[in-house]
């Protein structure tokens, strides 16, 4: 959970989702990136878990990478003047400053998604590329890593997956599933409410099948940490394989949510939170996971992509990871 994150908070940060991923496009249809050398080796250094997640994402997606991608905390000995390095952290003052400045001294081409006034961007070197976040953002964001490092890569050469026509195509469906998740609209045509309602007062497991889609799973996982739900991200194969031990019983299920052990003294029996499972899956693979969820009625595959005009693997990912942030936002309200 970010450090003193009020849950109260979370719609404004889950909106800034589109935000994010429109900076990451608009850099990359301005030529930020143009100047990129096809290099020898890409390198990811972040010390934080969101984009962390979004690295993985990268290496999973770009199948097509044309040269090895490796993700670490610290620069990495073969890093020299063949290399790219990204520096990814939403920490204005994180020690990962001193990584970038040693990058640059070793003359790889160096990338920084900017995370504010601090250290970090004032260890850019003139030559470094800063990617700018959006106005009033206050933390980093999923879809925005996605973009800047794919649309960064692209123009490198190394993958074709990210180049600023499909980055401005996945912001405009990000912002369309914004809309549809806002605030100002209630439960019955609200799709982020409706998940939420789903998923109060249970412990929830977020389940993805392959490494593109455990990646997305971790992620609501840890959107929902912040809003003070107890959940776990994991693969689709790996829930089934534990499904014997989550399947809930009468005597899994809380009784009374305020009953308080230090005052009212000793639950009679061992009592757990009910479990909610939430798989997310792209418009491809949905039909299939549908079919391996089917005898489960405490497990429900989502997609929310199928609803997308455009169809891309950036689209089914990003689209996805903004509904679950904007769900976990609704999760703490008033049942």
């Amino acid at each position: 959970m970010l450090e003193g994150m009020d849950p109260h908070s979370l719609p404004l940060i889950a909106a800034t989702e589109g935000p994010h991923l429109r900076a990451a496009a608009s850099a990359a249809a301005e030529g930020l990136f143009d100047g990129l050398p096809e290099p020898r080796a890409v390198v990811l250094i972040t010390n934080e878990s969101r984009a962390r997640l979004a690295a993985e994402a990268v290496i999973a997606l770009a199948a097509d990478a044309r040269a090895p991608i490796t993700i670490a905390r610290s620069l990495p000995r073969f890093v020299g003047a063949l290399d790219l390095v990204f520096v990814l952290t939403d920490d204005p003052g994180d020690p990962i400053a001193e990584v970038l400045a040693e990058a640059d001294r070793r003359g790889a081409a160096t990338v920084l998604v900017d995370p504010g006034e601090g250290p970090v961007r004032s260890a850019a070197s003139p030559r470094t590329i800063v990617v700018p976040r959006p106005a009033l953002s206050v933390v980093g964001s999923f879809c925005g890593y996605l973009g800047a490092v794919l649309g960064a890569l692209t123009a490198a050469r190394v993958t074709a997956l990210g180049p600023a026509a499909v980055l401005a195509d996945v912001a405009d469906a990000v912002d369309e599933e914004s809309i549809a998740c806002a605030p100002d609209r209630d439960l019955l045509v609200n799709p982020a409410r409706q998940w939420a309602e789903w998923m109060r007062g249970h412990s929830v497991v977020v389940a993805g099948e392959g490494d593109v889609w455990r990646t997305v799973a971790e992620l609501g996982a840890a959107w929902l940490l912040d809003a003070g739900v107890a959940a776990h991200g994991t693969t689709v194969a790996d829930m089934l394989r534990a499904s014997v031990a989550l399947a809930p019983s009468p005597e899994a299920a809380i009784d009374d949510l305020f009953h308080d052990p230090l005052i009212d003294g000793p639950a009679d029996g061992a009592r757990v939170l009910p479990l909610s499972v939430i798989a997310v899956a792209s418009p491809a693979d949905a039909p299939a996971v549908r079919a391996r969820l089917e005898p489960f009625d405490w497990a429900r595959v989502e997609c929310p992509a199928e609803e997308a005009e455009v169809r891309h693997p950036l689209v089914d990912v990003c689209v996805t990871a903004a509904r679950m942030a904007a769900a976990a936002a609704y999760v703490p309200e008033e049942g």
